[in-house]
């Protein structure tokens, strides 16, 4: 199976467990990818997460994870279980301290200026 069909039929997968309800989509060509997979890592279950990893690279899964999912603090348990177990981070809470750091509002006022 290609890239493309996998991550349409996990776009339906997803579609149809309705987590998409506040967007007005009707195939994966409506979303960005960025998009697709934030949903996914926080609405899915581990075979839809799983299936993420076959679709996309690593690096580009990770990288939304830390710039997307990371930051809000309404995932916190979330964030630890995806680090340690789908991103294979030992010290988790370390990493997500100093991504938590680096991403707060004063860090980016700073970046602005």
């Amino acid at each position: 199976m290609n890239s493309k069909f996998n991550k349409e039929k996990l776009f339906k997968k997803l579609n149809a467990q309705n987590i998409f309800w506040s967007y007005n989509v009707n195939s994966v060509e409506d979303i960005s990818d960025a998009l697709l997979i934030e949903h996914c890592l926080i609405y899915s279950d581990i075979p839809e997460i799983k299936m993420l990893f076959q679709i996309f690279p690593f690096k580009f899964i990770k990288e939304v994870w830390v710039k997307r999912v990371v930051p809000d603090k309404r995932y916190d348990k979330l964030n630890y279980y995806l680090g340690k177990i789908f991103f294979g981070i030992d010290e988790i809470n370390l990493f997500l301290e100093q991504k938590l750091a680096a991403e707060s509002r004063f860090e980016r006022l700073k970046q602005l200026s």
